[in-house]
């Protein structure tokens, strides 16, 4: 599965894949952006979802679109969600391309590193010689500085700060508010609670809360 990807662009053609609330904010930012929107795949159709529904992913496979056609992920919490790499994998190893997303509100560096399904919403920032996974989510307002690097799968909730030198491995979740110092180590399957301040590298499979963080689970 390559992992880079051009970022969608005006007039791009995309089905978007999910159907609640973080398929919605996708949405906004695929309109704001000027692509044609096809329609969404989800387990079953949302009431009052803005757009088309097209069916469920296996209905997608079958449905005879080409097969270079864009999606964008729109499947977020929980978080980590495994089922986002999971559908990234099936859908491109179907052929389907799975581009990045950058909100017109964000500010992303020019030689940052945008991986396959990854979105960086409203007011977030994503420095210089920094690298996102695949699947990654830097959320509204959040800040990841320079030359830090966001594993496949994990997700920077709105308003969390990533200082400098920071690595955040696979799957792993920084909560609303919370800021990560610089050079610390955040490990993979970890959950960094809302508002907590990580001043030392962190153990997989585990939760951090308080300032400075302590492991609670």
């Amino acid at each position: 599965m390559s992992k880079k990807s051009s970022v969608v662009s005006p007039g791009d053609e995309i089905i978007l894949v999910g159907g609640g609330g973080h398929a919605r904010v996708i949405l906004s930012v695929l309109e704001r952006l000027g692509a044609r929107i096809v329609g969404y795949t989800a387990i079953e159709k949302s009431p009052d979802f803005p757009c088309a529904y097209l069916g469920t992913d296996e209905v997608l496979l079958k449905n005879g679109y080409p097969s270079d056609q864009a999606l964008v992920m729109g499947v977020g919490l929980p978080a980590p969600n495994p089922n986002r790499l999971v559908l990234v994998r099936h859908f491109t190893e179907a052929g389907f391309s799975f581009p990045p997303v950058t909100a017109p509100g964000a500010i992303v560096s020019a030689d940052a590193e945008l991986c396959l399904a990854a979105a960086v919403l409203d007011g977030a920032i994503v420095a210089t010689g920094s690298r996102l996974g695949i699947g990654c989510i830097v959320n509204h307002n959040a800040s990841v500085d320079h030359d830090c690097i966001i594993g496949d799968n994990s997700h920077v909730a709105p308003g969390a700060t990533i200082c400098g030198g920071v690595r955040i491995e696979s799957n792993s979740f920084v909560g609303a508010g919370a800021t990560v110092v610089p050079g610390v180590r955040v490990a993979e399957n970890c959950i960094i609670a809302a508002g907590a301040t990580v001043t030392a590298s962190t153990e997989a499979d585990s939760m951090y809360a308080g300032c400075p963080a302590r492991r609670v689970r």
